[in-house]
């Protein structure tokens, strides 16, 4: 599936219709979600900063859509920067390295 500038590998897919994340949460996610390296691509992880960032360039409304959804959320975009590999909600705390 392709979306915004981002393509969905089968895995992916699957993985947002197994946890309800949509299309438009991982438009929100890459734009302003905090990004990190991992392994041979990135991750984008939303943070409180990246909520509030959101939520003032979004406005509260349609924020609000969406916020539910990407609050915890994680996806993994192998390092061509387009394909994104897997999407999840994050259920424990990671360190830090």
């Amino acid at each position: 599936m392709i979306m915004v500038g981002l393509r969905l590998s089968r895995h992916a897919e699957q993985r947002c219709q197994q946890r309800g994340i949509s299309f438009e949460a991982l438009a929100v996610l890459r734009r302003f979600g905090e990004r990190t390296r991992s392994g041979d691509g990135f991750s984008y992880t939303m943070t409180k900063r990246s909520h509030r960032a959101a939520r003032r360039a979004m406005g509260q409304a349609a924020y609000g859509k969406v916020a539910d959804r990407i609050s915890g959320c994680f996806m993994v975009i192998v390092a061509d920067g387009q394909t994104v590999i897997t999407v999840s909600h994050q259920t424990k705390l990671w360190k830090r390295r």
